[in-house]
């Protein structure tokens, strides 16, 4: 299984496409912790052989929710599953986030993931305001949003340095491969 970067024929849908660090997290996910990530292979970062970054991973068989809309309005094997699969999915997804967010030493685990500025916080902040600025030549602008920025840096929390550093699940989609193995769900995340 390969996962490829996008060019920028494809419409990219955030300002760089760091294929590397993801490579890098779900290597370091893979051997530090129990959730089920597809083991990965290869890197080629260059773009020499597709054209474009690419990395190659085992498949893992399964069935991946849309992550195109409507898929919380039905006609998907999600949406139409019977409740308590769909709770056990959720159940799943759950655990899969609170192991993330307890690899311990996170900032140095995953220290090329950082800008190296200011606290996890304010880097978070600062790359979701970098991502809308890139968007808004597209998608035009949001008051919603721009009040929404205002106000968090109008009232940034104090103790906003003090927190420890965790792995954040950061995603504009559903993005996670679940897949059904012995009746059980099974759920890692798909980007970082």
């Amino acid at each position: 299984m390969a996962r490829v970067a996008p060019t920028t024929a494809d419409v990219p849908v955030f300002p760089s496409y760091r294929l590397d660090h993801q490579f890098d997290v779900v290597r370091k996910v893979g051997e530090l912790t129990d959730i089920p990530v597809p083991p990965v292979r290869w890197l080629e970062p260059t773009g020499d052989v597709l054209g474009t970054p690419f990395f190659v991973m085992d498949y893992i068989e399964g069935q991946v929710p849309p992550d195109v809309m409507p898929y919380t309005f039905g006609n998907n094997w999600f949406a139409d599953a019977p409740a308590e699969r769909q709770r056990e999915l959720q159940e799943s997804t759950v655990e899969i986030l609170a192991k993330l967010h307890s690899i311990p030493n996170a900032e140095k685990t995953f220290g090329f993931l950082s800008s190296g500025a200011d606290t996890a916080l304010c880097r978070h902040f600062a790359w979701v305001r970098s991502w809308y600025d890139f968007a808004v030549p597209d998608i035009g602008r949001s008051p919603l949003l721009e009040r929404t920025f205002d106000w968090l840096q109008a009232h940034w929390p104090d103790e906003a340095a003090s927190g420890e550093t965790v792995l954040l699940w950061a995603t504009p989609e559903s993005a996670m491969c679940c897949t059904a193995i012995s009746g059980q769900w099974q759920c890692w995340t798909g980007r970082w």
